[in-house]
């Protein structure tokens, strides 16, 4: 039947040809290149990627004032527009097609059909420039090649036949379909700048969220990349675990005052990526997973903090990049990702495992792999329960900043439309430090690379928010202002943290945070003690790095965390 299809598209293609209809004026023709499509999550509909590409084209070329530019791009142009060369690169390459406007896209294999979305970039790189999202959902395989043509006559009536800031480059992240309700106010920018805010949520499922307010740190001369939360030393009283890129700090913040207890500075070639906080060993003394690389090298590690010994390595240079997780079939565990000096993959290798200590060699080695789907990373997913039927299922954040939601058998059950998880955190070196073969190896070899950047998106945390039984999904949001066609090199401004809950058949926003200046580095929740019943206090602490990015360059190295408290109906 899917070699069927596969004809049929084909025969299509041969009918309506890529010709582009002949404009009224040549000046009104709006000029378009259709990028590869992503097909690395499309299943058993991968073989269909080109040609579901190709039939966009050709729809596009029939309409009026619609001219496809057919142009054999290079690998090398492929790597400029996709960010790897900086947005400089990028820009140039645009710049020679003479296109107006860019499409990307990729295709997803759920359960219930075949997923597909597009992007549509507009000829700019300047900050606060809008894209234009588009889907369709093809149900079954007749429906293909009519989802297609819809798609295609969407993105050319919504988005390239609106000359104006329309429909189109509004601010598709607060869409009716997702978010239902947040802390957002009709001048969030004002209420932001005061410190404090307040308001109820009322959100599908009653549950209910009221703001009391928001309280800052004093600025932090670091910029924030993880973050973690925990009681390190069993007294009652919570820990901030705050990293920068070369540095790991210790805080507590109380009512009026964010104090540091302890800090531990890394070489300058060190670059820290994650931070977690768990007690694996079961000893009562949460540690700290360190997760970093050194130049190529994964390079991790495990610290222990207390008061009377302060901040201490417990065991340095593992080769893995690490992450503590929850599993459904081994409950918490250390899992890894093996560093790997090979750029081309990211520099790591493909399997993410479950990670056991040796006492003979006093470190850390492989137990098993860990049954996942393909294409993820180790910061990329977590298992929650969603349902309330027993079981869990797996919740990701792909390359496509798009939340996946996959079954217990790993099959694919729904994709977002909008955007989650995006970072511009990754793992290995900076790319400025690594572009040819003799910055990785130390030989006279200055052939140039094409490093593959892995991101590690913002965290994805699985909270029974409510104590109902059932998981909801806290993550962030950062509002990305580089195209989509950048897929190396990402920019933001402005953030907020979403809560999220599985509703029948696809995941739901049931309150967001108001929208945050800068740049969201990470955040963590933390719910209120005891079994529920009535309302109760939690918090969530967001670290924020107040002022944007541009072209790599930040305008401010200092950062904030902030404290969210609210009151929670629990059931």
């Amino acid at each position: 039947m899917l070699s069927r299809i596969a004809a049929v598209i084909v025969l299509c293609l041969m009918i309506t040809g890529v010709v582009p209809a002949i404009a009224a004026e040549k000046a009104e023709l709006s000029r378009v290149m259709v990028l590869p499509f992503d097909g690395s999550s499309a299943g058993d509909f991968q073989y269909l990627t080109d040609s579901v590409r190709t039939m966009i084209a050709s729809r596009l070329a029939a309409k009026q004032n619609i001219e496809v530019v057919e142009y054999a791009l290079s690998a090398t142009d492929l790597a400029a527009l996709q960010g790897g060369e900086g947005a400089a690169a990028g820009e140039t390459v645009f710049t020679r097609l003479n296109a107006d406007y860019l499409i990307s896209g990729s295709l997803y294999a759920l359960q219930t059909g075949l997923k597909i979305q597009a992007t549509l970039s507009r000829k700019t790189t300047t900050p606060g420039a809008r894209e234009g999202g588009f889907a369709v959902l093809a149900e079954n395989e007749s429906q293909i090649i009519s989802s297609v043509e819809e798609l295609a006559d969407d993105i050319a009536s919504r988005g390239i036949g609106s000359r104006t800031a329309g429909a189109l480059f509004a601010d598709t992240q607060g869409s009716d379909r997702e978010a239902i309700s947040g802390f957002g106010t009709e001048h969030p920018e004002k209420i932001f700048k005061k410190g404090l805010y307040s308001g109820a949520i009322v959100a599908e499922g009653a549950m209910q969220v009221e703001s009391l307010g928001v309280r800052k740190s004093s600025d932090l001369p670091l910029t924030l990349v993880s973050m973690a939360t925990g009681d390190l030393d069993g007294d009652g009283i919570m820990e901030i675990v705050a990293a920068s890129r070369t540095t790991l700090e210790i805080y507590r913040f109380d009512e009026t005052v964010f104090k540091k207890l302890a800090e531990y500075k890394f070489d300058k070639s060190y670059k820290i990526h994650a931070v977690n906080i768990a007690d694996l060993n079961g000893d009562g003394a949460p540690e700290i997973y360190l997760s970093a690389n050194n130049k190529i090298l994964a390079s991790s590690a495990v610290f222990s903090w207390s008061v009377s010994n302060g901040l201490k390595p417990v065991l340095t240079d593992i080769r893995y990049y690490i992450r503590p997780v929850e599993t459904p079939a081994d409950g918490w565990i250390l899992a890894g990702q093996r560093g790997s000096n090979d750029y081309t993959l990211g520099f790591v290798e493909k399997n993410i495992v479950k990670l056991v200590f040796d006492e003979n060699t006093k470190g850390y080695v492989e137990d098993k792999v860990l049954p996942l789907p393909a294409n993820l990373h180790l910061f990329d997913f977590v298992y929650a329960e969603l349902d309330g039927k027993g079981g869990k299922e797996l919740v990701a954040v792909d390359r496509n900043e798009k939340i996946l939601v996959y079954d217990a058998s790993n099959s694919l059950l729904w994709v977002s439309e909008n955007d989650y998880g995006g970072s511009r955190n990754f793992i290995g070196p900076p790319k400025s430090a690594v572009t040819s073969v003799g910055d990785l190896f130390g030989k006279n070899d200055n052939k140039k690379i094409e490093q593959l950047v892995v991101f590690v998106p913002t965290r994805l945390l699985a909270v029974d928010v409510d104590k109902d039984g059932i998981d909801e999904i806290i993550t962030g949001s950062n509002k990305r202002i580089t195209p989509k066609w950048f897929a190396s090199f990402r920019e933001y401004d402005g953030g907020s943290v979403a809560c999220l809950s599985w509703q029948e058949t696809a995941m739901a926003e049931l309150w967001k945070t108001n929208t945050v200046t800068g740049y969201l580095a990470d955040y963590m929740y933390v719910p209120p003690r005891g079994e529920g019943g009535g309302k109760a206090t939690s918090a969530l602490y967001i670290a924020q790095v107040p002022d944007t990015q541009m072209l790599g360059f930040a305008y401010s190295s200092d950062s904030k965390v902030l404290k969210y408290e609210m009151n929670v109906s629990m059931k």
